[in-house]
């Protein structure tokens, strides 16, 4: 399954939220990402369409 991107945002996250937190469970470096240009929005638009960077648990809903 890949990741939901939308659904992510939907519950309240930020496109840096969820990249931290693909970067803490998958080991990404989202940094190095940045350092050669893309942006959050264009990480997280190719990650979404990978089926290799699922979340390894679903995203739940922020505390309020």
């Amino acid at each position: 399954m890949a990741l939901n991107v939308q659904a992510a945002r939907d519950l309240g996250y930020s496109d840096q939220e969820i990249l931290d937190y693909l970067q803490s469970t998958r080991g990404i470096n989202i940094d190095a990402a940045r350092e050669i240009g893309y942006d959050d929005s264009s990480i997280l638009g190719y990650l979404s369409e990978r089926e290799d960077f699922a979340p390894a648990a679903p995203i739940e809903e922020p505390e309020t």
